[in-house]
């Protein structure tokens, strides 16, 4: 493994009880003083419309049409101004921010298939791909990866030390309530 692991994995894979995991990934971006905050897995917007007014600019990307139409319907309807959203592949939306709005960035990667509606047209957890696109790209940005429980090297998912193998031994990373917490220098204090 080229990355060094901070803390136990002991009981660091669970969700938070009481607390909505893309606030705690916008604490995590906010904490390292980020700006912009980019999503992987829009889904219908709901939890990007609870954080939209903590950053700057807000951009997503959702692979299947009609979530992305419900997400755009939503902060049409709230007057939500500050938030680009994407409709594809969630790699080819990663490549393409800019790199200034990048490394002001936290990244939360949430782009893989669920249940129900949920797209596999890209491929059922393309995580790896999406990490090694936002390091390459944004240097300076943090990488929050959402839903670590669920990487058990089956049906399409990597298993966790696969994804800790491919990240970079010039990162930090930490667990916590089910999230991956990848930077550049000294690890935050959750």
């Amino acid at each position: 493994m080229d990355a060094e692991i901070v803390g136990e994995r002991v009981g660091l894979l669970q969700q938070p009880l009481h607390l909505h995991k893309s606030v705690l990934a916008a604490a995590i971006g906010l904490r390292a003083g980020k700006r912009n905050f980019v999503e992987t897995g829009t889904y219908i917007g709901q939890s990007l419309l609870m954080i939209a007014g903590l950053f700057d600019q807000l951009a997503t990307a959702e692979a299947d049409p009609v979530l992305h139409t419900a997400a755009v319907r939503l902060f049409a309807a709230k007057g939500v101004e500050n938030v680009e959203l994407a409709l594809g592949d969630s790699r080819s939306f990663l490549a393409g921010i800019e790199r200034d709005f990048g490394n002001d960035s936290v990244y939360f990667l949430d782009a893989h298939y669920s249940h129900g509606i949920t797209s596999r047209e890209y491929g059922t957890c393309p995580v790896i791909d999406e990490i090694a696109t936002v390091i390459d790209r944004s240097p300076e940005a943090v990488i929050v990866v959402d839903d670590l429980r669920t990487m058990s090297g089956s049906d399409g998912y990597p298993t966790l030390d696969e994804i800790l193998n491919s990240i970079p031994n010039s990162r930090r990373v930490s667990i916590a309530y089910d999230q991956l917490i990848i930077k550049k220098g000294a690890v935050l204090d959750l």
